[in-house]
Order: structure tokens, then sequence, then C-alpha cells
């Protein structure tokens, strides 16, 4: 059994469900596929979404500059998303031995507790690229800075000179 998720443009995500009666459980699990129907891992799906949301907030932005940047901030979503890893979207629903089995039931709960995993998971993905992106910045205001400091100086001392 199939069902469908929200999709972003170009990649379709879909839940696939495995319900064992016999054991009471109902599994899902999410899958990911490209717009030419080729499996994407979690990875890929994470980076796809937040290298969007980061180009489409760099193009609204006047600052040519950032706009620039933005082949940068894939190199830096791909680091953070290979350090921060993947886990299993899969979840699984299990029926109590008073409660009467109910596929249906059984497979909304394992729908919501997988979209649970995964949106807590993309968000906190978002939220560590953002907070990288954050650093790196502080980090190239701190040097241009100090390069600053180190130009006037030398422009002081080659007045003295003359």
């Amino acid at each position: 059994m199939v069902g469908a998720a929200e999709p972003r443009k170009g990649i379709s995500m879909a839940i696939q469900y495995f319900v064992d009666e016999s054991k009471r459980i109902c599994v899902a699990k999410l899958v990911f596929e490209d717009e030419d129907g080729e499996a994407l891992t979690p990875l890929e799906d994470a980076e796809n979404y937040i290298c969007a949301k980061l180009v489409r907030e760099a193009a609204s932005s006047a600052s040519c500059a950032e706009r620039d940047l933005t082949f940068a901030y894939t190199v830096v979503v791909r680091a953070v998303l290979q350090r921060m890893g993947v886990p299993q979207f899969v979840s699984r629903a299990e029926c109590a031995p008073e409660d009467t089995f109910d596929e249906a039931v059984g497979c909304d709960l394992a729908r919501a507790r997988l979209l649970r995993k995964y949106y807590k998971w993309l968000t906190d993905c978002t939220e560590a690229v953002e907070y990288q992106l954050e650093t790196m910045a502080k980090l190239a205001q701190k040097t241009s800075a100090k390069s600053w400091r180190c130009m006037r100086r030398w422009d002081d001392e080659v007045l003295d000179l003359e």
C-alpha cells in the first residue's frame, strides 16, 4: 500500500505501508524519487530542499554578492548533512493485545510517527546549515576587520616613510 505525502517540485515522496495482521503491526517507510523516477536518498532530498530554500532567499536579495554565494551554500549544505547523518525513516505501530486490530488506524499512526520523525530531522538539518553559515559569516567579518587593520597600519607606516 502506498500513500502520498507532501511532494516538492521535482521530487516525489511516498510512504510505503507493510501490514502484518498476525503480529498486529503496521510499518511505514518513506521513499523518495526524483522527477525521472530514480530513487533518492533522504540526504539528497534534504540537500535539494535546503539548497532550493537558500537559492530562493538569495534570489530575493538585492545583493549580487549574496546571489553569487549560492554555489558555496551547496558545499556547506553537503558538509553539514554528511556530518549529521541520516536516520532510518521507518516507523511502526503495534496494536495492544486488548485492542481490536484496525489496519487503517495502524497505518495512520505509523504515518504520523514517520512524518514527525522526518520533518524534525529536516528542521534540524536546516537549523544546522543556518548556524554554519552564520558562523562562516562571522569568521569572514573578523578576517575582513583584521585585514583592514593591517592595511591601515601598513598605510600609516608608508606615510611615515614619505
